[in-house]
Order: structure tokens, then C-alpha cells, then sequence
């Protein structure tokens, strides 16, 4: 495993509660009435893919609010919400990461969390009641499956987005999109180093579920950097001041955007996700490429948010709070 991810912590409980709090109600309601962003409305409209991130509400809260409003504006009646499989929670994904591991034992714990997995269930439960799940169908060709053996009990990487999109629904007194959940398992064969199961389960995405008619957006998520001494790096230095630490982590983050957007170098955007920043989106970025086709990031918005408390460890903790509009390349103009 690459760094340590925090699973030590139970935290769809963690965010789970922040939101189950009179204070993290209250924040939540005071978040979404105020969000308003018509360039957000826009890039939806557009086609763009928004990702948001899954960090702690005060942090991630008024990012995932801004989507929400704009998801309504725009008048989106179907989301699709690609999220984070974290390998942390899986020993097989940990296993199929592992270099050190024998080929075939790698081999074969890839194929058990491979590609997109599926909730079975019609609804989706949030603190504020629930949300309509859409219909979708395996296809072990892509491969996107059910999850059958609780490989999904821990995730947490939509939770707190799914529970805004149902409370904003509550507070406009409307009814809220139907909403298709695709955790996404490793797309980038660890042996061959082929991304071909991103490439189909973009097209199943692309192809299958999004032309039907009615006002769909794809959202996703990741926190695109993780840093410090909770995720691997020990000699993290713990002076470096965060207005510094911001600036040179935002360069790095653009450089594996650009690699995965516009140079469409999957491979090196890979990499990029996997040293330094230890980004979500490792899997994640070439699925959203092959989506959209030619198409440029973003960054709307990038801090870094501090975990040393959370996680109870010597700072630095730090993890990136990112907003990111992805536009195919011909509806980049309209800004």
C-alpha cells in the first residue's frame, strides 16, 4: 500500500457524524443556502465533469454545496457520482498495488476489485432521508459489478455529497435527481500497465447511461493531494509554511492534469498521482479523460485542508480541498 490513507480511522462514521450534529446541520443548511455560482451552472451545462472533495465538512462542505446548487440551477434530473474506491479499506486493492507481491498473486487480487462497482438497492440513504438510485446493469465485459461481499460497507468518498444533494432538494422544496453510484475500483492493469478498462468503462458510461433525453451530469470525486506524516512521508517538513506547501503542491496537481486532460498521457498522470501527492483520482483521472475525449482541468478552487488533528498525528497532515471543472476541449470557449 503507498501510504497509509488514514484507515486506521472509521471515518464514514467520522463524516457520517459531523453531519448528524445540530452544529454540522446547521452548517449544512447555512452552506447550501448560500451557494450560487453561476459559472458552475454553466460548465454543467457544457458538459463539464465537476469533481469535488471528500474532506471534512468545514473544508469540503462549501465546495460540495457550490455542485449542489449549480446540479439544481442547471435543472439535472439524473447524476452519475464516480467515487473513490479507496484501497485502504480493501486488502485485495492493496494487494494488486503491491510490488513486492508475486505476479500472479497481484494478478489475482486485481480481478477481485477491478473496474466499477454498483450498490444493489433502489435507494440511497443519507441523514436527510432518502435519494432515488438509477438502474444499472453488470457487465463483467467493462467490467462493472454489484457489490456483493460488502467491498463498499467502509467507503465513504460520496456520503457527504449525496447528503447535501438530498438536503438541497428539502430546502428548494423539490424533488431531488436520481442518482447512479460508481465506485471505481483500479482501471491500470498493474503488470501490463494498460488502462484499457478505464477506456471501457468510460464508454459504458459515455454510451450507456448519459444520452436518454433527460438533463444528466457526471460528477466525481478525489482529494488530490495527500502529504505529510499520517501518509508516508516522514521527513515531511513540519515548518514549511502552508502558503508555500499550497503554491507547490498546486503546480504539481496542474502537471497531472494537464498529463491526464490535455496530454492525455494516462501513464504519466498515473505516476504523478502515485508519488508525491498521493492523489484519489490515480484510477479516477483517466476514466474522466476517456469520458470527455480532448478536454482541459480547471482548478476552481485548491487549499490544503489540516488533518494533523484529526488523524492525531505530528503535522504535517496535510490534504487538498479541490474543486475542478473538466471541459472537453470544444466547450472550453464558453467562458
Amino acid at each position: 500500500m503507498p501510504w497509509k490513507e488514514g484507515w486506521q480511522i472509521d471515518w464514514k462514521t467520522y463524516y457520517r457524524r459531523e453531519l448528524e450534529s445540530p452544529a454540522g446541520r446547521r452548517t449544512v443548511d447555512d452552506l447550501l443556502r448560500r451557494a450560487d455560482d453561476t459559472e458552475l451552472v454553466r460548465a454543467i451545462q457544457h458538459g463539464a465533469i465537476l469533481s469535488f472533495p471528500h474532506t471534512a465538512l468545514d473544508y469540503a462542505g462549501p465546495l460540495q454545496a457550490w455542485v449542489v446548487g449549480a446540479l439544481y440551477r442547471a435543472g439535472v434530473e439524473r447524476v452519475i457520482a464516480l467515487g473513490v474506491l479507496h484501497s485502504g479499506a480493501s486488502a485485495a486493492y492493496r494487494t494488486a498495488l503491491d510490488e513486492e507481491q508475486p505476479d500472479d498473486v497481484r494478478r489475482a487480487a486485481y480481478e477481485e476489485v477491478v473496474g466499477g462497482w454498483l450498490v444493489p438497492g433502489a435507494t440511497i440513504g443519507t441523514p436527510f432521508g432518502d435519494l432515488p438510485g438509477l438502474e444499472a446493469s453488470e457487465d463483467e465485459r467493462v467490467p462493472v459489478r454489484f457489490d456483493q461481499s460488502g467491498l463498499l460497507t467502509e467507503e465513504f468518498s460520496l456520503d457527504t455529497f449525496l447528503s447535501l444533494l438530498r438536503r438541497g432538494a428539502v430546502l428548494r422544496d423539490v424533488e431531488p435527481p436520481e442518482v447512479l453510484r460508481v465506485f471505481v475500483g483500479p482501471t491500470r492493469e498493474p503488470l501490463s500497465r494498460s488502462f484499457a478498462v478505464a477506456e471501457r468503462l468510460a464508454s459504458w458510461v459515455r454510451t450507456g447511461l448519459v444520452p436518454n433525453g433527460r438533463p444528466t451530469a457526471i460528477v466525481t470525486t478525489g482529494d488530490l493531494v495527500h502529504y505529510g506524516t499520517a501518509y508516508g512521508d516522514p521527513a515531511a517538513d513540519p515548518s514549511e509554511a502552508r502558503g508555500e506547501a499550497t503554491d507547490r503542491f498546486r503546480s504539481s496537481v496542474e502537471r497531472m492534469l494537464e498529463a491526464g486532460l490535455v496530454a492525455r498521457d494516462w501513464p504519466l498522470a498515473y505516476r504523478l498521482s502515485t508519488g508525491l501527492l498521493h492523489s484519489d483520482q490515480r484510477e479516477i483521472l483517466a476514466v474522466v479523460s476517456a469520458i470527455l475525449g480532448p478536454a482541459r482541468a480547471r482548478l476552481l478552487h485548491f487549499e490544503l485542508s489540516d488533518y494533523a488533528h484529526i488523524l492525531g498525528m505530528p503535522p504535517p497532515c496535510w490534504v487538498a480541498s479541490s474543486l475542478v471543472a473538466y471541459e472537453r476541449a470544444d466547450a472550453c470557449d464558453w467562458d
